[in-house]
């Protein structure tokens, strides 16, 4: 049995120069050569760790995790209360339904299946009807799962058959790709990545509506040209409470100053979650802020993904229009046919 903390890694995927809107210090670790490690996903998305992530969905959560890793770790004998918290608080995971209500430590343990990073969150999860984030964590245990059986060909000596299975799955994202100067390492986590995103858009458009016109493709909207993905978002709160410039809606915001605003809005600055979980209450009723969250978790990965393109690319980079493009019209051919010109 393994928790996704304690996978370890493969390589992290190769960068030409330090990120500059994610920091400089900041690594795109990866959990297989097609998907990358949950933190790296997580923090890139939301600003925040794996772990914080399960302890925000209510304060009986993180010490619940917290004994369950001492345990799983062998450094920690589990009493009969704390077991049966952990059972309580985590019996929607399907691999856990068939424990009694006061499971002992071993059997506790062992109900946690082996498997990668993304398998096991994707085994220890609940599908909630609507939910994007189980369909999304579904691809990649997939995607996980594809990397393994292609590594097992390459290490049985069936090198001809991997790469068909490869191409058969994956496609030939390198005819896109290399154009601009990537490694095929980044090409192949990098593609997988925004075509499991893809897959979960197409699931949730109306079959009416096509999926490659930016007005149908919420992710579309957030990168066209004029602004980047968080200066989109942001034009998006000012239009909810009629505004038409950053310094109406600093207006309205009150504490919020125009400079800042326009530091988050161009992407000098990164917008962290907090402040925008802030900005997004001062509106009041004018914005689900739910519905807003999960936008800006949006905006905010994929500006994550742009930088990254910009990171890896060898020899000169492109400027940030440039590889916003590069992403966005990807993006586009991976949504499907129906795509305007």
């Amino acid at each position: 049995m393994r928790l996704p903390a304690h996978i370890k890694p493969f390589p992290s995927a190769p960068l030409q120069r330090p990120f500059k809107l994610f920091g400089s210090g900041f690594e795109v670790k990866l959990s297989s050569s097609l998907t990358m490690l949950p933190d790296t996903v997580v923090w890139a998305a939301a600003g925040m760790s794996l772990q914080q992530a399960i302890e925000a969905c209510g304060p009986e959560y993180g010490p619940a995790i917290n004994a369950f890793k001492r345990a799983a770790m062998a450094t920690h004998r589990l009493s009969s209360t704390t077991l049966a918290n952990f059972r309580r608080l985590f019996f929607g995971a399907p691999v856990l339904a068939h424990l009694p209500r006061k499971p002992t430590q071993e059997e506790l343990l062992s109900s946690i299946p082996s498997g990668n990073a993304w398998e096991i969150l994707h085994d220890t999860m609940n599908e909630a009807p609507g939910s994007d984030l189980y369909d999304y964590v579904q691809r990649l245990a997939e995607l996980e799962a594809l990397s393994d059986r292609i590594r097992n060909l390459f290490v049985q000596g069936g090198d001809s058959q991997a790469n068909e299975l490869l191409w058969q799955e994956i496609g030939h994202p390198e005819l896109y790709w290399a154009q601009f100067k990537l490694p095929i390492r980044t090409i192949l986590v990098l593609d997988a990545t925004l075509k499991a995103i893809a897959g979960v858009e197409r699931k949730r458009t109306p079959s009416s509506e096509k999926i490659g016109d930016s007005n149908a493709s919420p992710v579309l909207a957030l990168m066209a040209d004029g602004r980047k993905p968080l200066g989109h978002w942001l034009v998006q709160q000012e239009e909810s409470i009629d505004c038409s410039s950053l310094d109406q809606l600093s207006g309205k915001l009150g504490d919020i100053d125009r400079d800042r605003l326009a530091d988050w809005s161009s992407e000098r600055h990164l917008l962290g979650p907090k402040k925008a979980s802030a900005l997004l209450k001062k509106l009041g009723g004018a914005v689900d802020v739910d519905l807003e969250m999960r936008r800006y978790r949006n905006a905010r990965f994929f500006s994550f993904l742009i930088d990254f393109v910009i990171s890896a690319t060898d020899g000169v980079p492109p400027k940030w229009p440039e590889a916003q493009a590069m992403v966005r019209n990807r993006y586009r051919e991976l949504l499907g046919p129906s795509i305007p010109a």
